[in-house]
């Protein structure tokens, strides 16, 4: 996953704490993705479940009667079927190239609203939150042994 590369390469340092951090974004990102999920489902089951014919171009394109050149002929029963039939087929193809419209526009922000900003303003506060609180991550996050010896060595050495 992505944000395990990101952790390892922000915690090189602290690899004791990357699997808790890891396991506490992970599910983070879990339960908003689930928000975000189920707020999509409901965009779409209102698409679904609300027939929305007061669209201007819907209106201006689909409702009005179409005639053939003004004549004032009656078409045989087989024309006029024709005729239904592809009125019907026009209306419905429109209607659902509105609800794809309408699904492209509303989505992403949803998903900005419900998941990017979740992520951008909670995350941070309740990673603070819990690295605060649980004294294991405090004491992981002491530099190792190894490492200090070497910071040690090395500042010897400059001198």
């Amino acid at each position: 996953m992505l944000s395990t590369k990101i952790l390892e390469r922000t915690f090189s340092r602290y690899p004791k704490i990357i699997s808790t951090i890891s396991e506490f974004v992970n599910k983070f990102l879990i339960e908003e993705k689930n928000k975000a999920k189920a707020l999509i489902d409901s965009i779409i089951d209102m698409d679904i479940n609300h027939l929305f014919t007061n669209d201007y171009d819907y209106m201006t394109n689909w409702t009005t009667n179409k005639t053939k050149g003004g004549k004032n002929q009656q078409p045989n029963m087989h024309e006029g079927k024709s005729v239904f039939i592809r009125e019907l087929r026009g209306r419905v193809d429109a209607y659902f190239r509105l609800i794809v419209r309408n699904l492209r526009d509303s989505i992403p922000k949803a998903l900005g609203f419900t998941l990017i900003k979740p992520i951008e303003n909670d995350m941070k506060m309740k990673l603070y939150e819990m690295l605060y609180n649980d004294k294991k991550v405090v004491s992981v996050l002491n530099e190792p042994e190894g490492i200090a010896r070497q910071r040690i060595e090395l500042n010897r050495q400059i001198k």
